[in-house]
């Protein structure tokens, strides 16, 4: 993970680098080779263990100070299907977990596949 001075500071740019950093691990570390349908399921497994994930202040930046589409997205499905705890201030944690979660995960798939991509078009 790469330092960041203070979850105040997230922005597109960030958690861009972020995620690309995360892309380039998952694709390295599977030495190159991908197909296409396993970056959904490897992009979860880093984005579900990373800080930003883990500590609510780092997804609140997010949702505060990013464009969260992708992650409003997954919320709202992940609202439709769930069943939200009775306290109000962890209704708001989970909200803003799944919202950081689904734009990270989106934004890491999108990164993994733009290397399959590139790899794919310096082999022909």
């Amino acid at each position: 993970m790469r330092a960041i001075e203070a979850k105040d500071k997230m922005n597109d740019r960030e958690l861009d680098k972020e995620c690309e950093s995360i892309a380039l691990e998952i694709f390295e570390s599977r030495g190159g080779e991908m197909e296409i349908h396993e970056i959904h399921d490897a992009a979860m497994e880093y984005v579900d263990s990373h800080a930003w994930i883990i500590y609510p202040a780092f997804s609140q930046a997010i949702v505060l100070n990013c464009d969260t589409q992708q992650g409003d997205a997954f919320a709202k499905e992940a609202i439709e299907n769930a069943c939200l705890p009775d306290d109000p201030r962890q209704i708001i944690s989970q909200i803003n977990l799944w919202v950081a979660f689904g734009e990270m995960l989106a934004r890491v798939s999108d990164f993994v596949e733009c290397e399959i991509i590139k790899k794919e078009e310096s082999a022909q």
